[in-house]
């Protein structure tokens, strides 16, 4: 699991790739910024809405979704973090045992409902980790276990 001090690393990369007027100080505005992006997204989101398709993910595993102080990602953004994604599946784990996935319609996504296994809730769950910044939940302490890096 990355430290609060890679997350921050992280957003340091990013606006290394940004390049302001002098005057500007991407630092002491990214708080303020990364409001404006949040909204963008939310508005955006809801203006293709009819582009968009909810997944309902059900666990039958034994293994139990976690969920992090990240919960909502987008799967195809999580390999290159360079890289911007050329697609959009955002997950969000609601329970230990449902998700959801909002996928683009043009994926001829038609089901309403997907049931998955182990492996599929790991990668998942990985996806979750992969983009957690300091912390990581889950119902039970076995389901964290395998996750803590001592």
């Amino acid at each position: 699991m990355r430290s609060i001090h890679e997350g921050k690393e992280n957003k340091k990369s990013v606006l290394a790739n940004v390049s302001p007027p002098k005057h500007i100080n991407l630092e002491k505005i990214w708080n303020i910024l990364s409001h404006i992006y949040s909204t963008n997204i939310g508005w955006s989101l809801y203006a293709d809405r009819r582009s968009l398709q909810f997944v309902l993910l059900e666990n039958q595993s034994s293994k139990q979704f976690v969920t992090g102080d990240q919960p909502v990602i987008n799967t195809y953004g999580t390999s290159d973090p360079k890289k911007p994604p050329q697609r959009l599946e955002f997950y969000y784990p609601i329970s230990s045992f449902i998700a959801l996935l909002l996928v683009d319609r043009k994926n001829n996504v038609e089901e309403k409902r997907r049931t998955i296994g182990h492996a599929q809730v790991m990668a998942y769950n990985e996806h979750i980790v992969r983009n957690s910044h300091e912390q990581l939940y889950a119902a039970t302490k076995e389901s964290l276990e395998m996750y803590v890096h001592l």
